[in-house]
């Protein structure tokens, strides 16, 4: 099974990630790709630097100035996303070719699926999902600032949004061993 998991800003796919991997899944990370992206030389760091030259640090784009511009403003994290998602969708259509010719399971999670449109492209899309004042609790706990987090919550697509696009929906509202459960049941009814 190719699976696509997301979910709402802190709530939890990371760890639902790490209880993929334990069971055997392959895993593939667009925060990881996107962080590769921004930290190796070519021509996509190049283009954040140019684009955003207020949001580098050294010489290499810094994710948290970065952050702090374009959730702030539309227009700026418009042209972040022109940037940064084009080399992105290719390299997921890759991972999801050689993760079809591997076989077995594999996951990718992917914050932004119902923004890219890349939902048609997986077996199954499992959604992550929380209660607001439990995810801004874990935010904070993070280091993220109360404002931080509201203006990066409403960039993201809604809750009613990632629910219509998923085949199953964890609430990760307690503890780690009920979202465990959670999960085992979410993915035998896949």
């Amino acid at each position: 099974m190719i699976l696509a998991l997301t979910g709402a800003l802190h709530a939890g796919k990371s760890t639902v990630a790490t209880l993929l991997v334990e069971r055997g899944f392959f895993s593939w990370s667009a925060d990881d790709v996107v962080h590769d992206l921004l930290g190796n030389e070519g021509t996509v760091q190049e283009s954040v630097i140019h684009a955003f030259p207020d949001g580098v640090v050294e010489g290499v784009p810094c994710r948290e100035l970065l952050a702090k511009a374009v959730f702030r403003n539309a227009q700026d994290r418009e042209r972040l996303e022109g940037i940064l998602h084009p080399p992105l969708k290719r390299l997921l259509l890759l991972a999801l070719e050689e993760g079809r010719d591997r076989g077995g399971n594999s996951f990718f999670e992917i914050p932004l699926l119902v923004e890219s449109r890349m939902a048609p492209h997986f077996d199954a899309v499992l959604t992550v999902e929380a209660p607001l004042h439990l995810r801004l609790n874990r935010a904070l706990s993070l280091g993220m600032n109360q404002e931080e987090f509201l203006l990066r919550d409403k960039a993201q697509s809604s809750v009613e949004e990632r629910i219509a696009l998923s085949d199953g929906v964890i609430t990760n509202d307690s503890r780690l061993e009920d979202l465990n459960k959670k999960l085992s049941v979410a993915l035998a009814s896949l």
